[in-house]
């Protein structure tokens, strides 16, 4: 077979324009700083890719919902902490305040710190965490527990509302 210098240039040609080829997709390589371009370059290690990536996500939402959930627990270890020492506190004084050698005035001094217990058990079951209520069930938003003043003037000092609509009708202690 005889071989032409047609057939040599053209050979040439075609091994010059591979090595081009080849070199222009290394330099995107490079300069990139990516081994593929197109995800269709290598749909194995693609998906490959996209597993890691949505591994990696799923781990970072896992510690952030772990973080809140431990932020939550603490806030709410806390409150109920607090909100013991001040049950045990109204405990305390209604024992005392059942002492028949009080005057009113202590009596009234009693009912007021009573009143301010209250108040204070009222704030700790308005307890939120970065704006939701931890008390508040399935309506994180809305403050659980209210405290309205006076509403009928004689008859009652004080009601506490829920947040289902419910009332907790002021107790006589005397």
């Amino acid at each position: 077979m005889r071989i032409s210098n047609q057939l040599v240039a053209s050979n040439f040609l075609q091994v010059l324009n591979r090595n081009q080829t080849e070199l222009s997709r290394l330099q995107l390589q490079v300069s990139s700083g990516k081994q593929y371009n197109l995800a269709s370059q290598s749909p194995v290690n693609n998906a490959l890719a996209m597993y890691h990536k949505t591994e990696i996500a799923e781990g970072s939402q896992y510690t952030k919902n772990i973080s809140r959930t431990k932020e939550w627990l603490d806030n709410t270890d806390s409150s109920l902490t607090t909100l013991e020492a001040a049950l045990q506190r109204a405990r305390e004084l209604a024992v005392y305040g059942a002492n028949d050698t009080l005057v009113q005035a202590d009596r009234d001094a009693i009912a007021e710190e009573i009143n301010q217990l209250l108040q204070h058990v009222i704030d700790i079951a308005n307890t939120d965490v970065g704006g939701e209520y931890i008390f508040g069930g399935n309506d994180v938003e809305t403050k659980p527990v209210k405290l309205l003043d006076g509403q009928n003037a004689g008859a009652m000092n004080d009601i506490v509302t829920y947040s289902t609509g419910e009332t907790r009708k002021d107790k006589n202690l005397a």
